[in-house]
């Protein structure tokens, strides 16, 4: 079948503009895909690490403020609980929280006597733990969703997890 020069080009646009919309079609597809949580080998690396400042600023708290915080990328709460709802014969607790921290490793600091900490940490959920002994036990609890290049976070005698006294 011999077409006309006219045909051929008409043929080859259309082939053009089929190619052009499943290309945008795929990119727009791909664009709206929710981002999911990098492999286990990157999530640890610093790159792409935020900066996390954590401050201390409870009145009640009075000059203890060189104490450790902890970051855990699962709400040990929560994980306690669901470790205790049922047996789970031979795995102990520690065992069970790693495999629930999808490869991310707790973080371990101290504030610094002001009540300051500078940390770097991968993004994604966190729990903060922070615990100032004495005559009344302070404890802070606070979920964090750490995001961007830098991010600070205040705790405060507003977001006070739990306050003990001890006789």
């Amino acid at each position: 079948m011999n077409r006309s020069p006219l045909q051929n080009l008409v043929i080859l646009f259309l082939r053009a503009a089929f190619l052009l919309t499943a290309a945008w079609v795929i990119w727009t597809v791909y664009r709206g895909v929710p981002e999911t949580a990098p492999p286990r080998a990157t999530q640890t690396r610093n790159s792409g690490a935020t900066t996390l400042r954590l401050r201390l600023t409870s009145r009640e708290a009075g000059r203890q403020l060189d104490v450790p915080v902890r970051l855990f990328p699962l709400d040990l709460y929560s994980a306690q609980r669901e470790f205790n709802s049922e047996q789970r014969p031979g795995l102990s607790f520690a065992d069970f929280i790693q495999s629930r921290m999808d490869g991310r490793a707790p973080v371990e600091a101290r504030f610094d006597p002001t009540g300051r900490v500078t940390l770097r940490v991968a993004p994604g959920e966190w729990w903060i733990y922070v615990t100032l002994p004495g005559e009344t036990g302070l404890e802070w609890q606070e979920h964090v969703n750490v995001a961007g290049n830098d991010q600070t976070v205040e705790l405060n005698d507003n977001n006070i997890f739990t306050r003990t006294r001890s006789f």
